[in-house]
């Protein structure tokens, strides 16, 4: 059964919302309109056939296959959030996904109901996967993540995620030293920002978001509140996910 998604609060009738989207099955960028619905329907069963759950980053789109994993960014503020794709919507043609109720307020849409947004497919999945930092769900790594750098060359994207950065380069080594003790593929890349010089500490590449994820969970289990994940390429792309 697929889930109707609310409308939009306390919006006057005579607002009008156009959803102008460049989007084919197979491209990776979309750009439209987003709502999100909530705690009403708690426990109802998604089109995927998981309950659902207003407060594990999830999201109904039309085509996306079940457990595409998909970046939403406001176009309005930069905030983002990764969800993962669990049942199909939205019903209203002029919109292009529907977020979970804790997806949404990191996008800060409770009040607005409806903002521009941006999608950008991550990865695409048969199986049912977490794909978020919930307060419900967890994924479970293994005691000593060890996140190796891919060797074989090749096209596809890759993550990296980031620690931290800092003026001071022994700051930066000290917190390398420190991560290393758990995980392997720690180091540090010097960066140039305006003019000023950041030593960077990150961890790891990887190729795929369902690794990235797993040893996000892990960090903040060992108390990193804030981490970014690092979209890698000659424009690198931040995604800045806090602790839940």
């Amino acid at each position: 059964m697929i889930l109707a998604p609310f409308a939009p609060r306390h919006f006057p009738t005579a607002v009008l919302f156009l959803s102008i989207s460049a989007f084919t099955f197979g491209d990776t960028i979309e750009k439209g309109k987003a709502s999100w619905y909530g705690s009403e329907l708690k426990g109802r069963t998604t089109a995927s056939g998981e309950p659902f759950d207003p407060e594990a980053l999830t999201a109904a789109h039309r085509t996306l296959p079940f457990g595409t994993m998909v970046i939403v960014t406001r176009d309005s503020t930069g905030n983002s959030v990764i969800v993962r794709v669990n049942d199909r919507g939205p019903t209203r043609p002029e919109r292009i996904i529907d977020v979970s109720e804790a997806a949404a307020r990191k996008l800060g849409l409770i009040v607005d109901g409806v903002a521009d947004v941006t999608v950008e497919v991550q990865s695409t999945s048969q199986k049912s996967t977490d794909a978020g930092i919930t307060k419900t769900q967890s994924l479970q790594p293994s005691s000593s993540p060890s996140p190796n750098p891919t060797t074989q060359p090749d096209t596809k994207t890759k993550y990296s995620l980031q620690l931290g950065a800092f003026e001071d380069e022994a700051r930066a080594n000290s917190l390398k030293n420190s991560v290393m003790t758990k995980y392997k593929g720690v180091f540090v890349t010097k960066a140039s920002v305006q003019g000023k010089e950041f030593w960077r500490v990150r961890l790891g590449e990887f190729s795929d978001m369902e690794s990235v994820l797993k040893v996000l969970k892990s960090l903040f289990k060992e108390g990193f509140s804030e981490v970014a994940v690092v979209k890698l390429g000659p424009d690198e792309t931040f995604i800045k996910v806090e602790s839940p």
